[in-house]
């Protein structure tokens, strides 16, 4: 709905002036408000994956990792860490990681 009003050439600047500036204060609101929703997305995500990592079960590969690269040295290949117990070395990691499991 546009007013329609009478006046003399100075009050008309001013109105038009007026009226820009109005224009450019809803454009940048509105930028505001989408960069404030596009954080709050950013904001969300990041939340979801922290409580993500932090409520997981601890699962370490290192034991089967260095398993696999002793059994593939070239030079003194053995298997002495095939026959670890796994799940109590995994304790003892996780204690001296000061690991908790949520369960």
């Amino acid at each position: 709905m546009k007013l329609i009003v009478k006046c003399s050439g100075g009050t008309k600047k001013r109105l038009a002036d007026l009226e820009e500036r109005q224009k450019a204060l809803q454009i940048e609101i509105t930028q505001k408000q989408i960069t404030s929703s596009i954080n709050r997305v950013v904001e969300d995500v990041n939340h979801r994956f922290t409580f993500k990592v932090l409520t997981r079960d601890f699962i370490s590969h290192d034991l089967g990792i260095s398993a696999r690269n002793l059994r593939n040295d070239r030079q003194n290949s053995n298997d002495i860490l095939d026959r670890v117990d796994k799940k109590e070395f995994t304790e003892r990691l996780k204690n001296l990681l000061e690991i908790r499991n949520a369960k």
